[in-house]
């Protein structure tokens, strides 16, 4: 939608000189952003985010909330990173490239997910099975030599 402002004239004959308007192309693109926990699929809040285009320029930085990120952009290539993952939540590796440009849809959007990390509770017991995983192989591995030596004889 244009914002110009155009004055005419109507002259006494009820005629109007030639009045021209000019749209632009629009050149940005509306894009949303989502981080979003992989098993409930619901917006995550507390991770931060960071978008380049594809010189490796920072193009935009933040930090999750419950609700989508929504950003305007130019067409181009980008490549969106989490550099820190939302509390109780492991790091997200994931490295999304998309692209922006003359085919994209209205509003383009990106989702980006996280795991849950196993409460301390969970990585104490499979330390703790691992324990005993071992004594139990080395006791059985014990007694299959003590075996062992005894047939021998």
């Amino acid at each position: 939608l244009s914002e110009d402002t155009i004055e005419f004239t109507l002259e006494a004959d009820n005629s109007i000189k030639e009045v021209v308007m000019y749209n632009t192309h629009e050149s940005k693109y509306k894009v949303k952003i989502s981080k979003q926990d992989i098993t409930t699929k619901q917006e995550l809040a507390g991770a931060t985010l960071v978008l380049k285009d594809a010189k490796g320029n920072e193009i935009d930085r933040w930090v999750s909330t419950n609700t989508p990120h929504y950003l305007e952009l130019e067409k181009g290539e980008y490549v969106l990173t989490e550099i820190q993952a939302p509390s109780g939540y492991d790091l997200s590796y994931e490295v999304i490239k998309f692209t922006v440009g003359d085919n994209s849809e209205i509003e383009t959007a990106i989702v980006m997910y996280n795991s849950k990390t196993p409460d301390t509770a969970d990585k104490n017991m499979i330390f703790l099975l691992s324990i005993m995983g071992i004594a139990i192989s080395g006791t059985l591995f014990a007694i299959y030599k003590l075996k062992h030596k005894v047939r021998i004889k």
